[in-house]
């Protein structure tokens, strides 16, 4: 018999006429059983009995961890986006407790405890062990819903903080791509003034196809297959990224995708020396490219609505973070000249909600009434606030371009809209 063990599993494996065949089984006496009956089937000429393999029953069902995961990653994770991320946090849980454990010692108060500590003495922040804590969470209510536990498990949920958003300067963002050029790196340059001048994420930048972008690289349209929010956002390009794309078209031949051979082990390695030749601060990533831009957007005085439309943020929330200006920089936005301006349209500074007639072209569309919903406080940071008073007390900004403003809803919210003086607008 070729029935062997397997942890608490038996699998029967033999082969016959130089294939092989295998199946799992749960007792030695069905391994031995499916073995004579498909040895049978193959002496007769029958087709043989092909059992669907579950790797959650094959673990040990959901009364083990191993089971649970399997169960999870199969039936709750597959076909997402993320499903990578969650698969590997939950593996770790998974490796650090014991696939043989039962959920309710797997999720008692003793091993999420040991387990928040284990992350920490890795070096995880907060909002790290919180994703690892929120996968391990998922599994818990799957297991609470099929009666492996009896209540769901207090998770040890930990405080984050608004954190930093990290942004290159005007000047340190043209020094990479003068430096990738200057190493032979002009690829990885015109990617990094695309991801600049777009805002988009790097997993965009290198999915996009030639078929997205407009005629005379006018704009680009990121699909919903390659955006994290699953929806389309089409953006202008600046004539910075045009050039690259020309460049692109140029180096690319047939290839479907202008940044299809710009991946890998040669982008990190470029980036990394860039970076450590520039000095840039350690938490920097390529990714700093997109809050860059966003930040940029929000010195240059650009309203809630429209910088998140361009940066296709799924949540207001996500964009105000950019809006949170230190003090510094209001001085600066009250003179009118922003700290740092933008790239690819000559540096050319936009005064804070500067006002476009509607006929213009590439005039920002404006905005709804009911762009702004709920708690407008809430939405609204005091230091734009600040900022919109100030420059109308100095006579850099009119009452009239606060109109259909963000601001201006929260100042008219406020009864402070009215007591601006008439001061004039610019020019």
């Amino acid at each position: 018999m070729a029935v062997r063990q397997r942890g608490t599993k038996f699998l029967a494996d033999f082969m016959v006429a130089g294939i092989r065949y295998r199946e799992m089984f749960t007792s030695p006496t069905e391994a031995q059983a499916w073995e004579f009956k498909t040895r049978a089937d193959l002496a007769l000429g029958k087709p043989v009995e092909k059992r669907e393999f579950n790797p959650t029953a094959a673990a040990g069902g959901l009364d083990v961890l191993r089971g649970l995961f399997n169960h999870v990653v199969r039936v709750h994770w597959s076909g997402a986006k993320s499903a990578a991320d969650q698969k590997r946090n939950a593996q770790r849980f998974v490796d650090f407790v014991g696939g043989k454990v039962p959920p309710k010692s797997a999720f008692s108060a003793e091993k999420l405890g040991d387990f928040l500590a284990e992350l920490k003495a890795s070096g995880c922040s907060n909002g790290t062990i919180n994703r690892y804590l929120s996968n391990v969470s998922k599994m818990a209510r799957v297991a609470l819903k099929a009666d492996k536990l009896d209540k769901m498990p207090d998770i040890p949920w930990q405080k984050e903080g608004p954190g930093r958003t990290v942004a290159f300067t005007k000047d340190e963002v043209a020094a990479i791509i003068r430096l990738a050029q200057r190493w032979g790196y002009q690829r990885e340059a015109d990617m990094f003034q695309f991801l600049i001048d777009t805002g988009c994420r790097l997993g965009e930048a290198e999915k996009v196809r030639w078929s997205d972008f407009s005629e005379g690289f006018r704009s680009v349209t990121f699909a919903r297959d390659i955006t994290k929010t699953a929806s389309d956002r089409t953006v202008p390009l600046f004539p910075t990224s045009v050039a690259a794309l020309e460049r692109c078209r140029a180096a690319t031949g047939d290839l479907d995708r202008p940044f299809q051979d710009v991946k890998g082990a040669r982008l990190r390695k470029a980036w990394y020396r860039i970076k450590e030749h520039l000095k840039l601060a350690d938490e920097t990533t390529i990714h700093t490219l997109r809050h860059t831009r966003c930040t940029w957007f929000a010195l240059e005085g650009w309203d809630f609505w429209r910088i998140q439309k361009w940066m296709g943020h799924s949540s207001l929330s996500t964009t105000r973070r950019y809006t949170n200006l230190v003090s510094n920089d209001l001085d600066v936005m009250v003179a009118g000249t922003p700290m740092v301006g933008g790239t690819g349209d000559g540096g050319r500074p936009m005064p804070m909600f500067h006002a476009q007639p509607a006929h213009s072209v590439g005039a920002p569309p404006p905005v709804p009434a009911d762009a702004v919903k709920g708690d407008l406080r809430a939405q609204i940071t005091k230091a734009e606030q600040r900022v919109a008073l100030l420059r109308v007390s100095y006579g850099a900004l009119s009452k009239e371009q606060l109109v259909g403003s963000c601001v201006a809803l929260t100042l008219k919210g406020e009864g402070l809209l009215g007591a601006l003086p008439d001061a004039p607008g610019p020019g």
